[in-house]
């Protein structure tokens, strides 16, 4: 799951999403892939689907984009 790291509503209604399916919560800036995040992904072997938290505002398309193009 990712949210945007500066805000805190996001994270908070996807804790129990997180919980159901026993998956982090990662915490990018809303308009770039955090570096760490981009690290994580690039060594985790569950890659099968994500949730994005809150609307373009929150996690921008050029975001998505990148996640994408990370997990293909």
């Amino acid at each position: 799951m990712f949210a945007k790291g500066t805000d805190f509503p996001d994270v908070l209604s996807g804790g129990p999403l997180a919980a159901r399916y026993h998956a982090p919560i990662l915490l990018t800036p809303p308009d770039r892939m955090d570096s760490g995040v981009q690290s994580y992904l690039n060594h985790t072997q569950e890659k099968d689907f994500y949730y994005i938290l809150g609307g373009t505002g929150s996690i921008s398309t050029e975001v998505e984009k990148q996640l994408d193009a990370t997990i293909q």
